[in-house]
């Protein structure tokens, strides 16, 4: 079997080397008697080693003549220790700085029947600061993880994009648990190229539960034509692969999967779509970027429990080249006066190309006060204005993420502009309580 390996680590100036071993859970030796390893144990080496059915090892002393981890091919306390053939290694380090994230590529490893059954798996993982790689520093032993379920797919080439999704397992009854599935943005925002590896840089474009059901000899879960919008049709995240990250219940790990996109690029980008009610009119501003001919523009709006209708093709138009001779950025505005009053609105753009039929993203814009209380723009970049109504108690703004988790808070304000830019783009509910009166609001935002 092959498969990727991915754990986090403290980020310092330690852990020169990191080894990691694993076993078939059933032959697990515990050489360090886990729990209460000590600091400075031994080594392994090869006697200890023997049923052992990976065995990796990472350089990770960073410095001029240096300058990234690699992959080891010499097990320096043990020469006699063959290490495990891996494809490649990738460490990022996340935007707190406090860790770093592994990602070991293309791990190849021969179990017998790993094909018809759920293979478990324990693991030791070590670090040394000493050059001889003997004396242990840092010790995390008894790490159980199982190579299940198998997680695969297809992006679909519709208008907007939709995805297949299949996860398999090699257990003999169903399994059941959740997935979540994320644009995989680059690492690097000034390069395109820096993608293919998960992180916090991967923006959270859609989530549900599955249950494998046993059929025609598979045991798996099957979705077709699952929507990821508004991300299935702007650009750039329309021409992104995906990543999918499964947890299933009674498993100590995730299963990951990499769904390629290989459709062909959308030739339009719809820029800074924003909405805001002022002075009893909704203004709407955006951009286009269009390396096609663009022969219509139309503003759509809808109100709840409705669909979505024409209300404009706005005219007055502003054309600007940037000089680089491949783009031209067209500057749009439009004032909706015909709205209805104290309702929450729903607009989107539809651009009509010379090849093509595009969308932006939906936003909300909210006629006046809904309960006294105002949350704009949203979505936003993690900048959210609240607009309260008057009450000297004020109230308690809670920010949680879709499992409830609590993430962020401010008590008894009275008018507040929140920044959560610091948290992952995706989808999170402000809870909103009216001290004095008890009463709870819950509305979503967007950070894009």
């Amino acid at each position: 079997m092959n498969f990727d390996f991915v754990f986090t680590i403290e980020n310092n100036g330690g852990n020169k080397y990191i080894y990691l071993h694993s076993w078939l859970t059933n032959e697990y030796p515990n050489y360090f008697n886990c729990p209460g390893v000590s600091n400075n144990a031994k080594a392994p080496v090869l006697s200890d080693l023997l049923l052992s059915r990976i065995n990796l090892g990472i350089h990770n002393d960073i410095h001029a003549g240096h300058p990234s981890p690699t992959l080891m091919t010499t097990y320096i306390p043990d020469p006699n220790v063959t290490l495990t053939p891996a494809a490649g290694l990738i460490r990022q380090v996340y935007p707190s700085g406090d860790s770093a994230r592994f990602t070991i590529k293309g791990i190849e490893l021969y179990v017998p029947f790993a094909c018809n059954s759920v293979v478990g798996m324990t693991a030791d993982v070590w670090s040394s600061q000493s050059q001889s790689a003997t004396q242990i520093h840092c010790v995390s032993c008894n790490n159980k993880f199982v190579i299940d379920p198998k997680v695969t797919g297809l992006i679909n080439c519709t208008d907007p994009r939709t995805c297949n999704l299949i996860i398999r397992s090699a257990a003999p009854t169903s399994i059941n648990g959740n997935y979540q599935i994320y644009i995989d943005n680059p690492s690097d925002p000034n390069q395109s190229g820096t993608t293919g590896t998960f992180g916090p840089e991967d923006s959270l474009a859609t989530f549900g539960n599955y249950a494998t059901q046993i059929k025609n000899g598979f045991n798996e879960f099957v979705a077709t034509n699952m929507p990821y919008e508004p991300f299935s049709y702007t650009k750039p995240a329309a021409d992104r692969n995906l990543w999918v990250l499964v947890e299933t219940e009674g498993y100590t790990n995730k299963a990951m999967g990499y769904l390629l996109n290989s459709c062909a690029p959308l030739q339009i980008m719809i820029n800074d779509f924003n909405g805001k009610y002022h002075n009893g009119k909704v203004q709407l501003n955006w951009t286009l970027e269009s390396d096609e001919q663009v022969f219509s523009v139309e503003v759509q709006r809808k109100y709840e429990g409705e669909s979505f209708k024409v209300i404009a093709s706005p005219e007055n138009l502003v054309q600007e080249n940037n000089g680089s001779g491949q783009f031209n950025k067209n500057f749009y505005r439009y004032e909706d006066l015909t709205y209805r009053t104290g309702a929450h609105i729903y607009y989107r753009l539809k651009v009509t190309g010379s090849n093509n039929v595009y969308y932006s993203d939906v936003i909300t814009v909210k006629t006046g006060m809904v309960n006294g209380i105002m949350i704009y723009p949203n979505p936003s970049d993690g900048h959210f204005q609240v607009s309260l109504p008057e009450n000297p108690m004020g109230v308690d703004l809670i920010i949680t993420d879709i499992s409830g988790r609590r993430l962020k808070s401010w008590m008894a304000v009275q008018q507040r502009r929140i920044d959560v830019s610091d948290l992952m783009p995706g989808v999170y509910f402000i809870q909103i309580r009216v001290n004095g009166g008890g009463e709870l609001i819950t509305e979503r935002i967007i950070i894009r």
